[in-house]
C-alpha cells in the first residue's frame, strides 16, 4: 500500500491525468461549462498549485475510477485534515458541483458543511 504524501513535480502527470476524469464527471453534469477530454489546468500552473496557504483549499479530489469503493478517499481526506492542522491552516475549503451527489455525501461523510451556496441564472441553452 502506498503512503500519502505531498505531491511533488514529479506528480503533475499523474495530477494532469486525475484532472481529465475529474473534468469529465463534470462535464456530465454540465455539458456547457466543461470541455470533455480537458482539464482547467496545465503542468506549468500545476506546480504553482503546491502551495501552503491558511485556508487549505482542495481544488480537486479524485481516487481513480478504477479503485473507488476501496476507502482510499477517506484515508486522502484524513491526511488532507491532518496536513492542514499541522500547517496551521484554519479550515479545509472546496466546492461541489450541485448533481455531484456521491461527492457530496462523500464531503458531509468527512464532517464538512455547507459554507454557502452559489448561484446561477444560464441564459444561453
Amino acid at each position: 500500500m502506498s503512503t500519502i504524501r505531498k505531491a511533488t513535480v514529479a506528480d503533475i502527470p499523474r495530477i494532469i491525468e486525475l484532472l481529465h476524469q475529474v473534468n469529465m464527471v463534470h462535464h456530465r453534469l454540465r455539458p456547457d461549462l466543461f470541455k470533455p477530454h480537458t482539464t482547467k489546468y496545465s503542468e506549468s500552473k500545476n506546480d504553482r498549485l503546491l502551495v501552503d496557504h491558511k485556508t487549505l483549499y482542495i481544488d480537486d479530489l479524485c481516487v481513480d475510477e478504477n479503485v473507488r469503493g476501496k476507502q482510499i478517499g477517506r484515508k486522502l481526506f484524513s491526511h488532507v485534515r491532518e496536513y492542514a492542522r499541522y500547517s496551521g491552516c484554519q479550515s479545509v475549503r472546496l466546492n461541489v458541483w450541485e448533481g455531484n451527489d456521491a461527492a457530496l455525501r462523500f464531503y458531509q461523510n468527512m464532517d464538512m458543511h455547507v459554507l454557502k451556496t452559489c448561484m446561477e441564472l444560464k441564459l444561453l441553452e
